[in-house]
């Protein structure tokens, strides 16, 4: 059994990061990645995030309206399930602080475009997807932060409103539920976590839809600029202590 505070931080840290991918609509784990990990392993935060992004793509899935070409809808499944399975062997075999590194260079990244408003170009759909699934399966399965990193690139193509949505819906389903079921397989998650990660989902889905209700009564262009702030911190401060302990 988890320790009471011990839940009590994890609860909060899920709720925070839940209201502010409501409000902004991304960040939920780029926010909780750098806050969990100052109280939990690298590869337990990874596992937990994954299970609560599973939670909330289901919602996600269920909130999108809309439908995606068939081969599009190939291309995510195959490409996904190829960027997890090696992400997941990443986060096994590879030196955790290194992942966790890569990942605040990744959020920093991300923050840094999101700025500057820089926005990707393929002239093809089916190579945004390819690489959006590809990438984005990558860094879910090793990091929980795929989601973001596939939404740029996808969002550099000409697909309609509705289109994206639901395909970052279908990204989502299929990268987080092949990551947990690789994490089940491989012994990642044992009744403790699992514990956890039951706990955590009342928390994700309260703090996404009270997010949702405050984006009515602030501001959008500030919100998305204290976002990519918190964003540019908590990439900053990921990989400062990846570094710090790989140099310790």
């Amino acid at each position: 059994m988890p320790d009471l505070n011990l839940l009590l931080a994890v609860f909060l840290i899920i709720f925070f990061a839940s209201i502010v991918r409501g409000l902004s609509g991304f960040g939920l784990a780029m926010i909780a990645l750098p806050l969990l990990s100052l109280i939990l392993p690298y590869r337990e935060t990874v596992v937990l995030l994954v299970a609560v992004n599973l939670a909330f793509s289901i919602v996600h899935l269920i909130k999108s309206k809309g439908l995606i070409k068939s081969g599009y809808f190939i291309i995510i499944i195959v490409f996904s399930s190829l960027g997890v399975t090696a992400g997941v062997l990443l986060l096994n075999r590879i030196n955790n602080e290194i992942l966790r590194t890569c990942a605040g260079l990744v959020i920093l990244i991300f923050a840094i475009l999101m700025f500057s408003g820089y926005r990707l170009r393929f002239a093809r759909p089916g190579m945004a997807y390819s690489l959006a699934s590809l990438i984005g399966g990558i860094l879910a399965g090793s990091a929980s932060i795929g989601g973001p990193v596939a939404a740029l690139m996808l969002g550099g193509t000409k697909l309609k409103h509705d289109e994206f949505r639901y395909s970052m819906s279908v990204f989502f389903l299929v990268s987080y539920a092949y990551s947990t079921a690789l994490y089940s397989v491989t012994g990642s998650i044992d009744p403790e976590q699992l514990l956890l990660i039951i706990f955590c989902i009342p928390s994700m889905i309260a703090g996404f839809f009270l997010g949702e209700r405050l984006t009515k009564i602030i501001n959008e262009r500030k919100i998305r600029t204290i976002v990519l702030l918190l964003l540019v911190l908590a990439g900053i401060f990921t990989t400062w202590k990846g570094l710090a302990a790989l140099l310790a």
